[in-house]
């Protein structure tokens, strides 16, 4: 069973021992993921501590007319079959992705804070690629370090390697949905071998947060994702996406 390290956050002032505690959690040679549990403050005052004291977040949206830096994730019973869907919005299994796949450079970090969790189902899950890479032969990481692929507008490799360590740019969905029709089936070929180890369970990271858990991944070397979970749910996540 893998653990996932954790810090309960009581105290107001020890804050400077939660940025510390954050930052060495989510380095890129570290298993790159936490919890907190925070007993301190509110979720709005958490979200905003991560922007202003660790790194500025990209995700930012209006809540009741004011600019708050995370956005709201819960199931809005969008069907995927409707163009212009969002996995995220439903309740359906979201496979194992990183986010900021199309840009340049993809957020170094993200934040998922519980707000309300469902009553079954809704597990996240986690996988640091450094810890399987050496499952794909050497071919296939080759492959992945030399072959772009799109992702909307714009192409990128699928992994980097720096220093021994690799990052991982990856989301299935839009890479789908990037390509032309007829070029569906030969990305989808592409990528069937890191397919094949990203839908394997025994790799994952699995944790089912409470109300006033964040989870904190590296989005570089991490990849993360969620079991689905019962319709009607009350399950809300707010979620923020940052530089380091």
């Amino acid at each position: 069973m893998k653990i996932i390290d954790s810090l309960s956050f009581d105290d107001p002032s020890a804050k400077d021992d939660l940025i510390a505690f954050i930052r060495q959690q989510i380095n890129t040679s570290g298993k790159g993921y936490c919890i907190v549990e925070n007993n301190v403050t509110d979720a709005n005052a958490f979200m905003l501590l991560l922007h202003e004291c660790i790194g500025p977040s990209l995700s930012m949206s209006q809540k009741n007319g004011i600019q708050i830096p995370y956005d709201v994730v819960k199931d809005r019973g969008h069907d995927m079959g409707n163009e212009g869907s969002l996995l995220s919005s439903t309740n359906q299994v979201f496979p194992l992705h990183t986010d900021c796949c199309f840009l340049d450079k993809p957020a170094d970090f993200i934040a998922l804070y519980c707000v309300e969790n469902s009553a079954s189902g809704g597990e996240s899950i986690l996988l640091n690629i450094n810890e399987v890479i050496h499952l794909l032969s050497d071919s296939t990481i080759q492959h992945f370090l030399t072959t772009s692929y799109q992702f909307f507008s714009k192409k990128y490799r699928i992994l980097e390697k720096m220093e021994n360590l690799f990052f991982i740019r990856f989301h299935q969905g839009e890479l789908v949905d990037s390509c032309l029709p007829a070029d569906k089936e030969a990305c989808l070929s592409g990528i069937q071998p890191l397919l094949q180890l990203l839908n394997d369970p025994i790799h994952y990271t699995t944790v089912k947060l409470k109300a006033d858990q964040c989870l904190i991944v590296n989005n570089r070397t991490c990849l993360h994702g969620r079991y689905a979970f019962e319709a009607g749910s009350k399950r809300a996540f707010y979620r923020s996406r940052h530089y380091l």
